[in-house]
């Protein structure tokens, strides 16, 4: 099922109104990390030669967050570390506040594999979710 992206915003802005308390500290926390300005729940972090990984984050009900649209933009960008510098900021805020992480594995340009991406994933302490409709769902839960 495709959403459009204005169907996606009024998600974001749905579930950051439904959230749990460590949630909505955990969503404040990020607001005070990242770059945001693109819509409630979308945020970006700037790096060198006008690279910039981009995200979108919602909470989905208790203290679960969803990533979306995790990418990687500018000429020259890719496999720099940038995408894993921001996971990696995520990941321990998650921890900081007994958040989980949920994603859906999806690459956005034929530089990464399917495979590649599940890898990466992996290697951030994601695990396959077991999701029957969502066979490419990764969720991690906090250490």
């Amino acid at each position: 099922m495709k959403i459009t992206r204005q169907q996606l915003r009024k998600l974001i802005n749905e579930s950051m109104d439904i959230v749990s308390p460590t949630a909505s500290m955990f969503l404040e926390e990020i607001s005070a990390t990242f770059y945001s300005g693109a819509g409630r729940g979308v945020f970006h972090e700037k790096f060198p030669n006008n690279c910039v990984v981009r995200f979108v984050i919602f909470a989905t009900g208790g203290d679960t967050i969803y990533i979306s649209d995790i990418e990687t933009r500018g000429r020259g960008c890719l496999r720099k570390g940038y995408g894993r510098k921001v996971m990696n900021t995520l990941v321990a805020k998650a921890d900081m506040f007994g958040i989980i992480l949920e994603l859906d594995v999806s690459p956005y340009s034929e530089s990464i594999t399917l495979d590649d991406l599940y890898g990466f994933y992996a290697s951030l302490g994601f695990k396959p979710a077991g999701v029957n409709d969502h066979p490419y769902r990764m969720r991690r839960l906090p250490e």
